[in-house]
């Protein structure tokens, strides 16, 4: 979802590192995302049927499924500002405003539904909703703090940006693997460096925004010297800093998920197979030359989704001519 989202913050941050249009970049992604997808899907359905079952108990979940509809009265009209959301995405809107527009349709929908004050929502907004049903899971569920619990968060994140932001301007990536990059010759080559350095910058930078524009930076100029489309940059770019975002426990995202799950990053690690699986079905397709993307102008000669290696070999030997 984070990966494939028009509204996604790391969605829209890396077509604009790459300089292409956003839903040209969350089409290129369908490519390898969804191969990866479906594996992890097969592996947790494996872990599913092999899993121990006997602690599983449904009363706790009618218990909290009954304590939600008495204490809040699920309606339809409480899925209008998501309705808003998916709209906001087919149409193509602005992420920001499109999520603006749906806080502001939701704090309506309280206050037309419940009698809600604006003061309620904009309280709610920055210290959490508070409620007392009388079930502890669910009050732990819906009692989250607001945009005041996240701070922790948030200043990490602020950290973390100015420290990868002095690290890249005393071109420390740079330095360390841009001696490497000059050397590399084929497409496999490059998807390679690019995916391990956002990885990398993920566990050195310390953030998931610096991972993306580092690389997308950095590596800009030799996508353009092979002839690869800046959606093929920018699908690259995801592939590797995006999906390892939640990998490494002192990145915000690490940070986030682990204190939300209650579960150690280190533990989760493991069984995170669509984040583990990603940059190797994307490394592994440019190699094989599946779904490399080349730029419009080229695409004629070079092939845009050449699933076959050798008409794609063939098709880029008679490209370097053309362009020659």
């Amino acid at each position: 979802g984070d990966k494939w989202s028009p509204l996604s913050d790391s969605t829209n941050l890396a077509a604009a590192t790459a300089e292409t249009p956003l839903f040209s970049h969350v089409k290129a992604m369908v490519a390898t995302t969804l191969p990866s997808f479906l594996l992890a899907m097969i592996l947790y359905g494996i872990i599913g049927l092999r899993a121990d079952k006997s602690g599983y108990d449904q009363s706790n979940v009618d218990s909290i499924i009954n304590t939600i509809d008495d204490a809040f009265g699920i309606r339809w009209w409480y899925l209008i500002p998501i309705a808003v959301i998916i709209i906001g995405a087919v149409k193509q809107w602005p992420a920001l405003p499109t999520l603006l527009g749906a806080a502001i349709v939701a704090s309506i929908t309280a206050i037309a539904a419940h009698g809600s004050s604006v003061a309620d929502c904009l309280n709610a907004m920055h210290y959490g909703f508070s409620a007392e049903t009388g079930n502890e899971t669910v009050d732990k569920l819906v009692n989250r703090g607001g945009v005041d619990s996240m701070m922790w968060t948030v200043s990490l994140i602020m950290f973390a940006l100015a420290f990868g932001g002095i690290l890249e301007k005393c071109g420390f990536i740079e330095a360390a693997l841009g001696k490497a990059v000059s050397r590399i010759k084929s497409v496999g080559g490059l998807v390679t460096v690019t995916c391990l350095t956002g990885i990398v910058c993920n566990f050195v930078l310390t953030d998931q925004y610096i991972s993306i524009l580092i690389p997308g930076r950095m590596y800009a100029r030799y996508f353009d010297e092979k002839g690869l489309a800046r959606n093929f940059l920018s699908r690259t770019l995801e592939d590797g800093a995006t999906l390892w975002s939640p990998m490494c426990p002192w990145n915000g995202c690490g940070a986030y998920q682990s204190a939300t799950l209650g579960v150690p990053t280190w533990q989760y690690f493991p069984f995170a197979f669509m984040n583990l699986i990603n940059p190797v079905v994307a490394i592994l397709f440019s190699y094989l030359g599946i779904s490399v993307i080349f730029k419009k102008a080229e695409q004629n000669v070079r092939g845009m989704w050449g699933l076959n290696p050798k008409a794609n070999r063939i098709a880029k030997e008679n490209a370097d001519e053309f362009l020659k």
